[in-house]
């Protein structure tokens, strides 16, 4: 019979956890196998963490690791016997209640990361098969009240990281933004300067978020690291319609890693794309091209103005836009304004608009256009300008 976790030893291991700013969603006895002797131990499942302790007449962690961390849960035909394996250990127990501890660690789990694919999760190795009873993630009606629960993947990721969850942004998570309908991710809305520490919880917790559908960072300087940061989600979220970049001093190479990861998510849902006043460049504008030319659903906006691209960049994207039959039907907007076309540039741009086209902007000041060779073929296909 598994032993029972007693009031005395729940208050024992309260202090502990508070200074984890974690709460108990689950509490067993267990015994540990610590070389070849059993050892009795108390393992907490907490909101994102799992916790082993030795109880005598205090509380001592001996170990704790993130949910992240965790790579296995093995219990083959025994509701006793479980191990929890993580990146850098494994932990072996025995005579506790199993089912119960794995059930806990699963919900846990869905509560903070239900949006992460299977393919992610850690590995689920239990039979019989009927020992795994359900779990399920927070209700859409409590999704769509909470920026599709944010807040609490963005504290389970600070503390992953470990960096502490901003209450003033969790506040806004969950009441501001959800009050006032705003689906866009603005990096200017946020009343206190966010660190580069604080913009990779943030950002790494739009991964798999399905409640924003536009990142904006206007007038927003982002480093290195950081360019990389949002290269990371957009190459994995399937919900941002938009992506904003305009005047964040980044890279060629950053802005090029970016267009690489747009092409590679082939659930982008990405229609609308603003570059403008960076010094993206050829390779940069050529990155995004690729991706354009791919875009199963078209494209409705792309600006890179001031891009400092020659024509070499942007014959690729006039070409790109001309060989993805559905941009010419979703385009509306196109800036190409600072950015070189000259004569290979027009005739590729040419070569695009003299069909029937959506386009209802098009700017291409200071880019050297040849107009005796664009103006006609704009006449022709270009009828909501």
């Amino acid at each position: 019979m598994v032993k029972p976790v007693s009031e005395a030893d729940q208050q024992l291991l309260a202090p502990i956890l508070a200074q984890k700013k974690d709460e108990a969603q689950w509490t067993g006895w267990c015994a540990e196998l610590v070389k070849k002797k059993a050892e009795e131990r108390v393992v907490v499942v907490g909101k994102w963490r799992i916790y082993v302790f030795a109880i005598t007449k205090s509380a001592k962690l001996l170990r704790d690791a993130h949910l992240l961390e965790l790579k296995e849960i093995k219990s083959t035909d025994s509701t006793t016997l479980v191990e929890l394996v993580f990146k850098s250990f494994s932990i072996p127990l025995g005579n506790c209640a199993a089912d119960d501890l794995i059930t806990a660690i699963r919900q846990s789990y869905e509560d903070v990361f239900f949006n992460i694919p299977t393919s992610v999760k850690f590995k689920v190795s239990v039979t019989p098969e009927f020992r795994l009873r359900d779990v399920e993630g927070p209700a859409q009606a409590t999704l769509a009240k909470n920026c599709g629960g944010f807040s609490g993947t963005y504290q389970a990721l600070g503390d992953f990281y470990g960096i502490p969850a901003r209450a003033d942004i969790c506040w806004d998570m969950d009441n501001l933004l959800p009050a006032n309908h705003v689906k866009e991710f603005n990096m200017k809305e946020f009343e206190q300067p966010v660190t580069p520490n604080d913009f990779k919880a943030l950002v790494d917790t739009l991964h798999f978020n399905t409640y924003f559908i536009g990142f904006v960072a206007r007038d927003y300087r982002l480093d290195k690291d950081s360019m990389k940061v949002v290269s990371d989600m957009i190459g994995v979220n399937t919900k941002m319609e938009e992506l904003v970049l305009n005047r964040v001093e980044g890279t060629a190479s950053a802005f090029e890693e970016i267009g690489q990861a747009i092409a590679k998510n082939r659930n982008s849902a990405l229609t609308s794309i603003d570059w403008s006043n960076n010094p993206i460049k050829d390779p940069g504008v050529i990155a995004l091209a690729n991706a354009v030319s791919a875009m199963p659903h078209g494209v409705s906006n792309i600006s890179i103005k001031d891009g400092d691209a020659t024509k070499k960049g942007t014959v690729t994207l006039c070409n790109a836009l001309k060989k993805n039959i559905e941009v010419a039907r979703t385009l509306t907007i196109l800036n190409l304004a600072g950015n070189k076309l000259d004569s290979d540039g027009s005739s590729a741009l040419a070569a695009f608009v003299a069909g029937p086209n959506a386009l209802r902007n098009l700017d291409i000041s200071g880019t050297s256009a040849n107009l005796e060779m664009l103006l006609p073929a704009i006449m022709r296909g270009c009828t909501e300008l």
